[in-house]
């Protein structure tokens, strides 16, 4: 049976990241022009999760050196792959990467509703820090959450699965 792997994403991944931005976001995706310059800017990246060829999930981050400051502007893992640990996964690659690059400070935003990803963010350290009322659409609301860290490590490579 195989096993996922996550590794950081090539334009060769942009059909299945689109899959995993329709499956969990529908009209509210991201293009595929805003998905291609994630995988092109040298201010971001985008890690993805495969499993036997197939994109299971993807995460995109901004960074800001100047700043220090990392933003996840993006977790996703299709529907039928969820509970399966592999957006913690992707989270914690984010993560490395973004300590990798020595910023001190993490941020993203979060539907309100989307209650198992406030948890797991809150677990993970991230603290609340405001509310951006119809961020997603009308009534749609998003928690603005962020993580400081104190002593990032140095390493700059992805890890591999």
């Amino acid at each position: 049976m195989p096993t996922v792997k996550l590794r950081q994403a090539s334009e060769k991944d942009l059909k299945g990241i689109m899959t995993v931005e329709n499956d969990c976001f529908g009209s509210e995706r991201y293009d595929s022009r805003t998905v291609r310059a994630f995988l092109r800017r040298r201010d971001s990246f985008v890690i993805v999760a495969i499993e036997g060829g197939q994109v299971l999930g993807a995460a995109m981050c901004l960074f800001s050196s100047g700043l220090g400051e990392g933003r996840i502007a993006s977790i996703a893992v299709l529907r039928n792959h969820r509970r399966q640990g592999i957006g913690s996964r992707l989270l914690d690659e984010c993560e490395h990467v973004l300590g990798a690059l020595s910023l001190q400070r993490y941020v993203l935003e979060v539907d309100t509703r989307n209650r198992s990803a406030v948890r797991l963010y809150r677990d993970r350290g991230y603290v609340t820090t405001g509310r951006i009322d119809d961020f997603y659409s009308r009534g749609r609301h998003a928690f603005v959450m962020e993580k400081t860290v104190v002593s990032p490590p140095r390493r700059v490579r992805l890890r591999p699965s």
